[in-house]
């Protein structure tokens, strides 16, 4: 299973989203009744994904900043997970509550500035296991690769757009074709995060896995 944060593709608006390969739906009827306000009307209540059928994975109704709101208002984005929900916040800097300075969350304080509001249905849990932090920029993709040169305001050249195969992220996509162009090397060579720390609390203060299967020998957790 997969849940993403941030995710974009293009010039569309940041996404907070759920994937996971078994049986589990969103609580729309809950989700809608607890979205944030300013939410997208658009909303996925199937969380099973597998893009060669179209299954794409969950979103529910969302407040959406892009990326120039979120370069202008730093602060903390968060997540809390439980095995009832998943809910996503960003707390622009000025505003971070003192439980969060002293390392001892209580979102119970934080409705004003949640981003996304998941509620799973009880058939999610069984499907749910250990997570690993990942911070990734892909710059293809299954997603955002299969519809790459299809936007209005697209100038990657006809060039990049003739010749390849549309469709899932494979060597010979459309995508993969630009960005691998030694001629895109000035263009992609350097794109970075600022990031002052990445934390993560437990209810109970449990202890944690090592990070990375590459740190654990290609071993899943």
């Amino acid at each position: 299973e997969k849940f993403e944060r941030r995710k974009k593709k293009s010039h569309s608006a940041n996404k907070v989203t759920f994937h996971i390969s078994g049986d589990c739906q969103l609580d729309q009827q809950q989700a809608a009744r607890c979205a944030p306000m300013g939410n997208s009307a658009q909303s996925i209540a199937d969380c099973e994904t597998n893009y060669f059928i179209n299954k794409l994975g969950c979103m529910p109704m969302q407040r959406q900043p892009d990326g120039e709101f979120f370069s202008k208002n730093p602060g903390v984005l968060a997540a809390e997970w439980t095995s009832e929900h998943i809910v996503v916040y960003h707390i622009p800097e000025a505003s971070i509550p003192q439980d969060l300075w002293r390392e001892q969350p209580d979102t119970s304080d934080w409705k004003e500035w949640i981003l996304a509001y998941l509620p799973l249905r009880p058939n999610c849990k069984s499907h749910v296991g250990p997570q690993e932090l990942v911070l990734n920029m892909q710059l293809c993709g299954d997603w955002a690769g299969a519809t790459f040169g299809n936007q209005r305001c697209s100038n990657v050249g006809w060039n990049y757009l003739n010749g390849c195969r549309k469709g899932l992220s494979q060597p010979s996509d459309c995508c993969t074709k630009y960005v691998t162009d030694p001629a895109q090397d000035s263009f992609l060579h350097e794109q970075s995060w600022d990031i002052k720390s990445l934390k993560v609390f437990t209810r109970g203060g449990g202890g944690s896995h090592d990070s990375g299967t590459f740190r654990r020998g290609g071993r899943p957790l």
